[in-house]
């Protein structure tokens, strides 16, 4: 029988674990163990809030958990007798309660030469032994003949300050995603959000839903929040033309292009970005190494806001937010987080000023969105799989070295046919990595190649 351990049971390692067991049968009999510290109802931080107002980013006819179905989400809430429209932007918590459906029918159709086990623990070490795999948690080993980490975001990485106290006062957060980072939180308090993000946005759509009065203040080099979706008319495919380019620079020149036609044509400019979903990881993989360097360098955060879109709902909320003057949004680098008995004092230098300013506030909460580099990653398993040289960051430290495939690369650049990923830390590698319709496909073609014969 063959044995596949997957670590981490978010959206990516769910998803994963439903096409080996609806899969399973096909390639013999196959033991499948999915391990995640948290309780089952969890499903990894972007859908485990209890929070109604924290809504899925993508529209609900494409959040279908098949790639052949991508409106197979939309089908089941109305099943359920709630009224949805395709470019409805819906309850996370709902979308979990979909996967985790989906879950626990594929556990009742499993075939029979299937077994499945979950266990709720921290894996702290693998080992690897003449083409088998030992997975260890705090007390148990698991045998395996192939394993993945689907590992999803690890909390944000710290500001990179001379003075590091900050990190152990009560009133730094660095974990965002939790509904306990505010629990307790005084009514008129002022609330200091690194970041201006999508985690952000998150964060104040949280605080406007619990009615809080106090200031709001996000803080972040560029200033700027993503972009709200709307909807409009597909623009065309422009795939050879852009598919030419070998530079960011004649890729930029394309865009800007068909962006200036689609506004004489009277279309949403939004739908140029979409347009080019289909081949967005081609295209990365076809740049060299100087233009991803290049693109990260200048161009990323900026394309963030136009690809990386909220739903209108979110929108509205930080409008609302700004014009009330309870959202300030503070354009600056932060130099120092000094910590006080009732208080952090944040030190900054606004953009376009020398003179430093200062902010207090008793809860600042780190929204810079998630640690990528693999080698300031604070997690047991990381750091044994990285001293043995099973694991590499990518070459811009976005996440794990690894083929298109998420077959693990060695440090000798070999492939793994035991370490596997998928999702968020392939994005050094495919780049469109991160929403449900690229997650899901990877799932579905990762089970498929895990399930093969040696």
């Amino acid at each position: 029988m063959k044995n596949i351990v997957i670590i981490g049971a978010g959206l990516s390692g769910t998803l994963l674990t439903i096409n080996l067991i609806e899969q399973g049968g096909s390639g013999g009999p196959v033991h499948i163990t999915l391990i995640d510290r948290n309780p089952e109802r969890d499903l990894g931080p972007a859908y485990s809030s209890r929070e109604e107002a924290l809504l899925l980013n993508v529209t609900a006819g494409r959040m279908g958990a098949y790639s052949s179905a991508p409106g197979h989400f939309l089908q089941w809430v109305r099943k359920k007798g709630l009224s949805a429209g395709e470019w409805d932007f819906l309850p996370r918590l709902l979308y979990r309660e979909y996967i985790q459906e989906l879950y626990q029918q594929a556990m009742k159709k499993k075939a029979k030469g299937t077994a499945m086990t979950r266990i709720q623990g921290e894996v702290t070490d693998i080992s690897i032994r003449n083409g088998k795999a030992e997975v260890f948690t705090e007390n148990h080993a698991f045998h395996a003949d192939q394993v993945v980490l689907a590992l999803g975001n690890f909390p944000p990485r710290h500001l990179l300050l001379a003075n590091r106290s900050f990190i152990q006062s009560r009133h730094y957060f660095q974990n965002p995603w939790p509904d306990q980072v505010l629990d307790s939180i005084s009514k008129d308090e002022t609330v200091v959000l690194i970041g201006t993000g999508q985690t952000t946005v998150d964060l104040l759509v949280r605080l406007n839903r619990i009615r809080h009065e106090g200031k709001m203040i996000a803080v972040s080099r560029h200033g700027l929040f993503p972009l709200a979706h709307s909807t409009f008319k597909e623009y065309p495919s422009f795939r050879e033309e852009i598919m030419k380019q070998n530079s960011i620079a004649g890729i930029l020149r394309v865009v800007r292009l068909h962006i200036k036609k689609s506004k004489e044509l009277g279309q949403d400019a939004n739908a140029v970005m979409d347009s080019m979903r289909p081949y967005t990881q081609e295209l990365w993989m076809n740049l060299t190494s100087e233009e991803k360097a290049r693109f990260l360098r200048h161009v990323f955060r900026y394309f963030e806001i136009l690809r990386s879109r909220i739903p209108p709902e979110s929108e509205e909320v930080v409008k609302r937010l700004q014009e009330s003057g309870q959202l300030t949004v503070v354009r600056g680098r932060i130099t120092d987080l000094v910590p006080q008995d009732h208080h952090l004092e944040m030190i900054y230098i606004p953009a376009g000023k020398s003179r430093p300013e200062t902010i207090a506030s008793p809860r600042v909460i780190n929204c810079m969105g998630p640690e990528t580099d693999y080698f300031k990653v604070d997690h047991p398993l990381i750091k044994n799989l990285l001293n043995k040289a099973e694991l590499q960051p990518d070459p811009f430290h976005l996440g794990m070295n690894a083929l298109p495939n998420g077959a693990i690369l060695h440090s000798d650049g070999t492939a793994h046919n035991i370490l596997y990923t998928l999702g968020f830390p392939l994005r050094g590698i495919i780049w469109e990595t991160l929403a449900a319709p690229e997650i899901r496909a990877q799932a579905e073609q990762l089970a498929h190649r895990l399930l093969q014969k040696p």
